[in-house]
């Protein structure tokens, strides 16, 4: 069952977040499908933030390596969605928001999926790149998913942030935008040692010159 976008609009834009101006300049369907994910409003202060970072993300010059997600585990209503042609959201329910955390955990790099403790996000850059993807077929569809999921919290008078399986998500998500929005210590070159080097090197220097002169 779908249900129309046209419909599911919020009173006002998100707190802090120019819908107009983050959609200009973006193509006309890039504008209708990322519309809907501005438009929700009072979903908390890291649901904003994840909004925010996915935009950076959006902007950015990123060059992905592949055209679209992983398929593996995706939820069965993204496919009905397309064959639908996108055209109205899918009425989900709480297995659909079970199913969504099953595929976003599948779309996890190695390093993340062997971790025991808290996922960490200091991962090496080349394991994010099969997920780094923008556009309509990207990390996008992650994100409307959240979407689809939140508005179906919202039926039973619930705020979506109230539900820690929601709200977990919405945490992890955004933490890995994040990271993808400032470059990780991974993704920088280790110039400590180098830089250790030098100064070692200038340190020699300085005492050979001593020598030299009370000679």
């Amino acid at each position: 069952m779908f249900i129309s976008s046209r419909h599911t609009r919020a009173r006002s834009g998100n707190h802090g977040i120019d819908i107009q101006a983050n959609l200009t300049g973006l193509t006309r369907d890039l504008e209708i499908a990322y519309r809907p994910v501005l438009e929700h409003t009072n979903w908390g202060e890291n649901w904003d933030s994840l909004v925010q970072y996915w935009l950076k993300f959006e902007r950015s010059d990123h060059e992905s390596k592949r055209n679209e997600l992983p398929k593996k585990k995706q939820p069965r209503v993204f496919k009905e969605w397309f064959l639908n042609g996108r055209k109205d959201f899918p009425d989900v329910d709480a297995r659909f928001g079970r199913e969504l955390c099953a595929w976003w955990s599948q779309l996890q790099p190695q390093t993340r999926q062997n971790s025991k403790e808290m996922r960490p996000v200091d991962v090496p850059q080349e394991e994010w790149e099969p997920i780094k993807i923008q556009r309509k077929q990207g990390i996008y569809l992650v994100v409307i998913g959240i979407v689809w999921w939140g508005m179906s919290l919202t039926k039973g008078q619930t705020t979506p942030e109230s539900i820690p399986e929601w709200k977990g998500m919405v945490d992890d998500v955004r933490s890995v935008l994040e990271c993808w929005a400032s470059p990780s210590p991974s993704a920088l070159p280790n110039l400590g040692g180098t830089k250790r080097k030098r100064d070692n090197a200038s340190k020699g220097a300085s005492k050979g010159a001593s020598k030299r002169r009370r000679k």
